[in-house]
């Protein structure tokens, strides 16, 4: 048998560069040996994407339709347990729907702001003889983030003092998210002082502590009011179609469910940032390894020297000034319940509702302590704060604040219209 000869190409020619190749083995059956490899030059044919795209796009209604066929008795099992438990949530806790915030809306609420800045109805500059006017100042909290006009503090204190007090009463909210103490007094030496209100009620949250001390060195001057005068934009087609989700329930319900999930983990955390401290953390100090104790004392040293100065310019203007605090809820109850974002309580250096009464005890300006009112609407009344939320109120805790705010005041303003 003669030797295999050795396996040559039958042309010598060097293929182009960058060309392709086509390597055809013949014959193929298992066990062959090769005695020759033939190249071809001809190129490889491209075929277009877009066609096997389009006919996918074609098949896809008969494949999801075989599929949906193949098991439709489990996806009508799975479409009845989702709706079940969309109508199941929406009975339960409506307020997982509309939680849209924009400069009209909150939560879903009209926002209902008037000139010069006040929130629930308009109020005329030149107060008529015999009213008894009373100015509600504060950050979002006295604002009513997420809540109606009517369902704020302000609204359920006019209520309340209406009921024993033959005068005409009016009761302005005046407060603006995001404020500090210097802005406020500023809005009152500019605007509200021309007002001429009786007194002058102030609630305070952590945040308004935070953010004098992230702001000591910007001069006062007149908060931006994103209120007034907000034409709402037409919302894009894709903006139409993202907001379709604040109408299912149990996405909001998922939301907020793993937001929780996240701080039971430590993935998000109540850690002030030490440059920039926002929030209610700093003024109940916070106990963090990066947080210079220094600050927070700065933080309520600027808070108590900015409160002395708007004391000075209600004194002046011929009203009384009246403090409240409005605590977070976490630090009203050791229930889980009331601590749905898992703030680690063991890190908390101090009470902040405490540390204000001090200052005011300094000051002399009467100081209201609404913990127990609230406790008492934790227990039995509902609902007290927005959901998934521990500073913002919802309409039982405005009253409960109202009532506490009102015990206060109505001594106040009865012996002052008997001095009158």
């Amino acid at each position: 048998m003669p030797p295999t000869p050795p396996t040559t190409p039958r042309d010598q020619t060097p293929a182009p560069p960058n060309t392709h190749v086509e390597v055809v083995l013949n014959p193929v059956k298992p066990g062959s040996r090769y005695n020759f490899v033939e190249i071809g030059q001809d190129r490889i044919p491209i075929t277009n994407p877009i066609v096997p795209l389009i006919r996918a796009g074609l098949r896809s209604p008969a494949i999801a339709g075989a599929f949906a066929f193949r098991f439709r008795r489990s996806i009508v099992i799975i479409a009845t347990c989702a709706l079940l438990a969309e109508l199941g949530l929406r009975t339960l806790e409506p307020r997982l729907l509309g939680r849209v915030y924009t400069n009209q809306v909150t939560a879903g609420h009209p926002v209902d702001m008037h000139p010069p800045g006040v929130r629930g109805g308009p109020i005329d500059l030149a107060k008529p003889p015999g009213t008894l006017r009373v100015l509600a100042c504060g950050d979002s909290v006295t604002f009513g983030t997420g809540v109606p006009a009517s369902s704020a503090w302000p609204a359920h204190l006019r209520s309340m003092l209406a009921q024993g007090d033959a005068r005409r009463v009016e009761v302005m909210n005046t407060a603006l998210p995001g404020v500090n103490l210097r802005q406020i007094t500023a809005s009152f030496d500019q605007v509200w002082a021309d007002y001429e209100p009786d007194q002058v009620v102030l609630v305070l949250t952590g945040n308004i502590v935070s953010l004098g001390w992230i702001r000591r060195n910007i001069e006062p001057a007149l908060p931006p009011n994103p209120y007034l005068d907000a034409t709402p934009a037409a919302p894009s087609p894709i903006q139409r179609i993202a907001g379709l989700r604040h109408h299912i329930a149990l996405v909001g319900a998922s939301m907020l469910g793993v937001e929780s999930f996240k701080f039971m983990l430590g993935v998000d955390d109540h850690q002030p940032d030490p440059q920039a401290p926002f929030g209610v953390m700093l003024a109940h100090a916070y106990r963090i390894p990066a947080m210079d104790p220094a600050i927070r004392e700065q933080a309520w040293t600027i808070f108590e020297s900015d409160l002395e100065i708007l004391r000075n310019r209600v004194r002046d203007a011929g009203a009384e000034l009246v403090v409240a605090y409005a605590p977070p809820r976490f630090a009203l109850t050791d229930r889980w319940r009331d601590n749905l974002k898992w703030v680690r309580k063991e890190r908390i250096g101090d009470d902040p509702v405490d540390h204000a009464a001090s200052v005011c005890e300094r000051l002399g300006i009467p100081f209201v302590d609404p913990r127990e009112h609230l406790r008492n609407a934790l227990l039995y009344e509902w609902p007290v704060y927005v959901i998934a939320d521990y500073t913002h109120l919802d309409d039982a805790g405005h009253r409960a604040l109202a009532t506490a705010i009102h015990e206060r005041s109505a001594g106040f303003l009865k012996t002052d219209a008997a001095q009158d």
